[in-house]
């Protein structure tokens, strides 16, 4: 901490000295007897004490001010003050004729109000993110400031910023100032007011207030500075002079004097940060030279350093690690114990979520398997609740009938090869809804196959393609099925046409039997299977057409 404060007051005493320099060879200047060789080369060296001054400055800013913004605009006020400075070098040593002096002369003002308005902008970044940008509300004060530098530099055709009288020898020693020039004052003054505005406002809100007061005593040393000037004070002239030096010394003063304060934040502290950091780090050079060292990091060879930056190096109780950076190389120890430890806790835990893994996979099968029995035994229910009218009717006529009849067993095998294919039909459509034509037409034509055992004779025509709804296609087996009984005992020939395309066509029932036996037909098809009919009869041939979906036409 000693060193970077012997570190700051030799920067402060170096500065010093080079404004001391200036200010004896300014003096040194006034006296009458010089030549103008050495005139020139004491003026020369005053500028070039100036301009070295501003421009280790910005190098300086360069590197201190962290965030980008206030970096760029006190960069910009290093440029205006070299451009101030060059101006001011071309006016008195090489500019020579009178419209010359009054461009550059008039050029000054361009500094002068772009300089405050950079103050403001620095102002309104302070205590911001680093990405912060300026609100385009600001931006808009560029407007007033261009009309005034606009206004000065065209002062040779109006003369409403400085009036010359006419006919004088030397209009820049015997001019008055105009109407404009209050104007261009008055709006750096409004810049130079809401700057201690933004500012005071800052310091209202830091719990270092009085302190940072501070900052206020060269902006007011400087607009006083300014007015004394623009009176001609005689003292004024005689001490400071030089209002370019004098403005320059006190901006660059205003500016430290805010990132002494931590008005302006800034890296100056980071090497004492980084020596007492926690962190054992150190960063070397090219040549693996120490610069800045923690008081953490452990004294090791070049060699050993240079092992590092291929790849880590574990030693008992520390890893070392190392990166290029730019300008040299950074190290740095990291505390491995802890990370071991943390491996066995980590290496425990997953054993435990292993075994908590491998419990919850056989709980999730038995849950699956429990799933799945449920399912069956809903499916089971499902089918049983829509079967078990006919189950009762089978059970019934098990019990009743005559072990010869014909007429019993044959009612037994049509029963039972209705339940086996309605059953069949339901599990198919289960999980899509959906049921192929195809099952349907064999279903339908496997109770024809009982019939024939049974004697009475019956075929199936098949047109049939796709998949039918499956509410549909068990309308359709159940239809069936009502119709057979109901002819049971006249039927001689049994036909069905099926042709569905995709869940649209129709199924005919032709049968040769005694219409009256079905009763209204039509009636129950609507009613009970919700299927459309057209029934045609002509003595013993009872034709049924049932819809299904639309179209189907018979061929």
């Amino acid at each position: 901490m000693r060193s970077e404060y012997r570190r700051g007051i030799l920067k402060f005493g170096i500065a010093a000295a080079m404004i001391a320099v200036a200010m004896v060879c300014r003096y040194l200047t006034k006296t009458e007897d010089l030549s103008d060789l050495v005139w020139n080369a004491l003026s020369l060296l005053r500028t070039g004490i100036y301009l070295s001054l501003i421009y280790m400055w910005m190098l300086s800013i360069r590197f201190r001010i962290r965030q980008s913004q206030v970096r760029n605009y006190l960069m910009m006020t290093g440029f205006l003050l070299l451009f101030w400075f060059g101006l001011r070098t071309c006016k008195y040593n090489y500019v020579h004729s009178m419209n010359g002096s009054c461009i550059c002369w008039y050029g000054f003002y361009i500094p002068m109000v772009l300089i405050p308005q950079m103050a403001v902008f620095v102002a309104c970044c302070l205590g911001k993110r680093e990405d912060y940008r300026i609100p385009w509300g600001y931006r808009l004060l560029y407007i007033p400031s261009t009309i005034a530098i606009a206004v000065v530099l065209t002062n040779s055709f109006h003369q409403k910023v400085f009036i010359f009288p006419p006919g004088a020898e030397n209009p820049l020693a015997d001019y008055t100032y105009g109407p404009a020039y209050y104007c261009v004052i008055g709006w750096i003054l409004a810049e130079v007011t809401l700057f201690f505005a933004i500012l005071f406002l800052r310091r209202h809100r830091s719990k270092l207030r009085w302190r940072n007061s501070i900052v206020f005593l060269p902006i007011l040393v400087m607009i006083g500075y300014s007015i004394l000037y623009i009176r001609k004070a005689r003292f004024i002239y005689w001490f400071a002079g030089d209002m370019t030096a004098a403005l320059t010394v006190m901006i660059l003063a205003t500016w430290e004097l805010c990132i002494a304060l931590s008005i302006i934040p800034s890296n100056s502290n980071h090497a004492m940060l980084f020596r007492y950091s926690t962190v054992g780090a150190k960063i070397t050079d090219s040549q693996l030279n120490i610069i800045y060292r923690s008081e953490g990091a452990r004294v090791l060879n070049k060699k050993t350093l240079l092992q590092a930056l291929i790849r880590p190096i574990n030693f008992d109780k520390f890893r070392l690690a190392g990166t290029k950076i730019r300008g040299g190389y950074v190290f740095w120890n990291e505390n491995i114990s802890d990370v071991r430890k943390t491996m066995q806790e980590l290496q425990s835990i997953r054993e435990q979520l292993r075994e908590k893994n491998r419990l919850l996979q056989s709980e999730v099968k038995l849950q699956e398997e429990k799933a799945r029995i449920n399912e069956q035994i809903r499916l089971y229910d499902s089918i049983r609740s829509e079967i078990h009218p006919k189950l009762s009717q089978l059970e019934t006529l098990l019990e009743q009938m005559d072990v010869d009849s014909i007429e019993g067993w044959m009612q037994i095998c049509v029963l039972g090869t209705y339940i086996k294919r309605r059953s069949n039909l339901i599990l198919l459509g289960e999980e899509s809804g959906q049921i192929p034509v195809r099952e349907l037409e064999l279903s339908l034509q496997e109770s024809m196959e009982n019939l024939k055992l049974c004697r009475v004779p019956g075929n199936m025509i098949c047109r049939g393609a796709g998949y039918i709804d499956k509410e549909n296609a068990v309308r359709l087996y159940d239809a069936a099925e009502w119709l057979l009984e109901q002819v049971w005992k006249t039927i001689r020939a049994f036909i069905i046409t099926v042709a569905i395309q995709d869940n649209a066509g129709y199924v005919a029932f032709n049968v040769d039997g005694t219409p009256d036996v079905l009763g209204d037909a039509k009636t129950v098809f609507m009613e009970e299977f919700g299927l459309p009919c057209d029934i045609q009869i002509q003595e013993r041939d009872i034709r049924i057409r049932v819809e299904v979906g639309t179209g189907g036409t018979e061929q």
